[in-house]
């Protein structure tokens, strides 16, 4: 009696969740600018925030939006919170870019983007939410208790320390350790903050790295999809002994 068993071999294929965006909030100047020709005690107008791509490819900004909000006075102790401002936005932003969202065409490289943003910041904190097309957070500063950082008499700003998440989580942005005080006035719209992370420096391995004793992923993948196309021929002989038995007996 010849037997045909099929080996059938089940591929279960996990496929990640699609990766965050890797733009995020690296600089917020919500004590407002100092500005040439502009009153001192009307600086705190020219209030901007500015976004920093630290991906690898360009990524676009259409359909995205800023969200600032703050606890509701009489229900903070809830939890609730009121939508003080949402920004638009559109355009684009260059890997290891940065996209500059300002109040005033006087705001040095104001010509990057523009929103009445004027006054929209509080001076006591506020939670803000960058979000996707999609409504989906992307990065998230929850200072509702305070800023992390910044000066509103001497007008620094409050710049992001790893917007590389390199010594960082990713979700850092509500890490008050991840934010600084800019070293001067004004801070630093359009480039690179004022101070950066200090990174510790990745071991460095043997010179001769050990053989890996796991088969490579794509290695492994041939043989599975091999032999769920190969059946398996079994043949069974009819012996006396047969632990099947025999009929005629």
């Amino acid at each position: 009696m010849k037997v045909l068993v099929f080996l059938g071999l089940v591929l279960v294929v996990v496929v990640p969740a699609k990766a965050l965006s890797q733009v995020v909030i690296n600089e917020i100047a919500w004590m407002g600018s100092p500005v040439d020709g502009v009153a001192e005690n009307q600086w705190w107008r020219y209030e901007w925030l500015e976004l920093f791509n630290a991906g690898e490819s360009a990524a676009s900004l259409d359909g995205w939006v800023i969200e600032l909000w703050r606890p509701a006075s009489a229900e903070a102790s809830a939890g609730k919170e009121n939508l003080d401002f949402a920004i638009p936005l559109t355009g684009g932003i260059p890997a290891r870019g940065y996209f500059l969202v300002v109040s005033s065409g006087k705001i040095p490289l104001a010509h990057v983007n523009y929103a009445n943003l004027g006054g929209k910041f509080f001076n006591g904190g506020q939670h803000l939410l960058l979000k996707n097309s999609s409504g989906v957070v992307q990065d998230e500063i929850d200072a509702r208790t305070g800023w992390f950082a910044g000066d509103n008499k001497s007008k620094q700003t409050m710049e992001r320390t790893d917007p590389l998440k390199e010594s960082l989580p990713a979700q850092a942005g509500s890490d008050p350790q991840n934010w600084h005080t800019s070293e001067v006035a004004g801070g630093s719209p359009g480039r690179e903050n004022s101070k950066v992370p200090e990174v510790a420096p990745k071991k460095t391995g043997p010179l001769v790295e050990p053989v890996s004793t796991q088969l490579p992923f794509h290695f492994v993948l041939a043989v599975a999809v091999a032999l769920a196309a190969v059946p398996v021929v079994i043949w069974l002989r009819r012996k006396h002994a047969s632990s099947f038995g025999d009929p005629g007996h």
